[in-house]
């Protein structure tokens, strides 16, 4: 029996037909892209700033985004204590204690920025630099000398502002408003009274019975009543320069100044203006109380010209009523009285309402005029 031929399955008949019409019509070139993934074209990186040399690419690309043009850096402000310089001054009382205190000026901060500019001035070509100037000789070919030139004296002197610190404090308690002042134009003198901060020293003596150093915890209270004298020699000293280190003095306006105090700061500053009415401009009294250490300013508001600026918290009923009181006694022209809700007094109102010390400088502003 004969077997009969292998017929392969009609679908395998239809798949090899497909292949045999796919070759004929160039399908082999279609069937060999399928499953590929079109090749991916390699990423634009774009241009960095700075990239490329000068007058490249990266130039034009920038351009097409204008930069903001570049400020030119502001001077710098001095918004710490620690990065403005001051002097330490010291006086000695007739009785040998040792008053002590840091002057901040405008003349020593202008030398700073005239040293800043100077880092940014342009450079003079060599071919256009000044020839070295050659020494003068005598007639053996010995070099002449030069005498030193004297130092120029500062084209302004500043109006001097003197703190005065409360009970138990020191010159640190102004700490936040020294910047400010200085800024506003003045030289400011922030004075340790008495056996307070770095003036707890004394003249030193034979007597073994007499301290080399007493603070204001243990001052008799002869010694309190001194603290207005000690400030009054101060302003005498600044009011005459031979008394005064030129350095310093040449700096700072004559007489009259303005007197900034807190607590028993204020009493002494009043007291002062009082009995110094040509050498005190204005008075910036905080807090100021009836009686600190037996030192009542009352009876010489009575006669105080000058004018003066009072503030007190609301919440200091001792200091606010007191407060009140001297405004009223006062025959300042102008005065003004500020108080304010914050439980802080003294130099601590500034740090506790911001609108404070403004208010105090515009006052002041207007005076100066």
């Amino acid at each position: 029996m004969k077997q009969a031929p292998f017929k392969p399955p009609s679908f395998f008949r239809f798949f090899v037909m497909l292949i045999m019409a796919f070759s004929l019509t160039g399908g082999t070139m279609l069937l060999s892209g399928c499953g590929e993934k079109p090749a991916e074209k390699p990423p634009v990186e774009s241009p960095k700033e700075g990239d490329g040399d000068e007058g490249g690419e990266g130039e034009e690309d920038l351009e097409t985004t204008p930069a903001k043009p570049k400020k030119a850096p502001p001077l710098p402000t001095f918004e710490k204590l620690a990065e403005l310089p001051f002097t330490t001054l010291k006086w000695q009382t007739p009785d040998g204690a040792i008053l002590a205190g840091n002057l901040y000026d405008l003349h020593q901060n202008e030398e700073k920025l005239t040293a800043l500019k100077a880092t940014n001035a342009p450079v003079v070509p060599d071919e256009e630099a000044e020839d070295p100037v050659e020494p003068e000789t005598d007639d053996e070919g010995n070099p002449i000398p030069v005498k030193p030139t004297a130092t120029p004296l500062p084209k302004h002197r500043y109006p001097l502002l003197v703190l005065v610190h409360g009970l138990g404090g020191s010159q640190k308690e102004w700490a936040s408003a020294i910047p400010s002042l200085v800024q506003a134009g003045y030289a400011v003198l922030a004075l340790d009274l008495r056996g307070h901060g770095t003036s707890t020293q004394r003249r030193p003596s034979d007597d073994p019975k007499d301290p080399d150093s007493i603070a204001w915890r243990y001052l008799p209270n002869d010694q309190w009543r001194l603290l207005p004298a000690d400030l009054e020699q101060i302003l005498t000293a600044f009011a005459r320069p031979k008394l005064h280190p030129k350095e310093t003095a040449v700096q700072v306006q004559e007489s009259p100044v303005v007197l900034m105090g807190a607590g028993l700061g204020a009493n002494v500053s009043l007291i002062v203006a009082s009995h110094q009415p040509n050498k005190v401009k204005a008075v910036v009294a905080l807090s100021p109380l009836l009686s600190v250490k037996g030192l009542e300013p009352a009876l010489g508001t009575l006669t105080l010209k000058a004018p003066v600026f009072f503030a007190a918290s609301k919440a200091d009923p001792d200091s606010n009523e007191a407060t009140q009181k001297l405004f009223k006694l006062a025959q300042s022209e102008p005065k003004i009285l500020k108080q304010y809700q914050s439980i802080r007094s003294g130099e601590e109102l500034i740090n506790a309402n911001a609108g404070l010390l403004p208010a105090i400088l515009d006052w002041l502003s207007v005076l100066r005029r």
